[in-house]
């Protein structure tokens, strides 16, 4: 399995089983979305630290 796919899947499976962490996701998204109504490049990049300490907790649960 390509490596971003198991990144994805751990980050997704990971907000499934934890929802508060989810909700801090949609709440992020909503920020920057108001934030950047039309870059969609610094929306994106304004998730990146969160999609990263999220699969770092992934990681560490699955030991993967």
């Amino acid at each position: 399995m390509r490596q971003d796919a198991t990144r994805e899947l751990l980050f997704r499976d990971y907000l499934i089983e934890h929802p508060a962490e989810a909700a801090r996701y949609e709440a992020l998204k909503r920020e920057l979305a108001d934030q950047f109504p039309t870059n969609r490049e610094a929306y994106t990049n304004g998730k990146n630290a969160f999609i990263d300490e999220i699969v770092e907790k992934a990681r560490l649960l699955s030991n993967t």
